[in-house]
């Protein structure tokens, strides 16, 4: 229905962050090396991970949640009256076709 849609996010995703000069060895993406020197960390990709992985790949209202003032169909719409009238270009493109053959 296009309706604003709130949606109640759980997740548990850890992430650890440890100050090391350099990479971890570990090949564990949940650990994070920090450098001792910074004095701030950037935890905006990973906040934006945890919120991505938290979401479903498809976000709908629950039945009979949506918006009663939007109309919705399960039938394909029709055709416009107006569009019945072949595009004068495509009859162009049909001669071409028709020449080739």
């Amino acid at each position: 229905c296009n309706t604003p849609l709130d949606f109640p996010l759980e997740g548990d995703q850890r992430q650890i962050f440890r100050f090391t000069g350099q990479d971890p060895d570990s090949d564990d993406e949940e650990i994070v090396g920090l450098d001792p020197h910074a004095h701030e960390v950037d935890l905006g990709h990973y906040i934006y991970e945890c919120v991505r992985l938290a979401l479903p790949i498809r976000r709908v209202h629950a039945p009979g949640q949506c918006d009663p003032e939007v109309e919705l169909s399960d039938e394909p719409a029709s055709p416009n009256e107006d569009t019945d009238a072949p595009d004068p270009r495509w009859k162009a493109l049909e001669a071409l076709k028709d020449q080739r053959s």
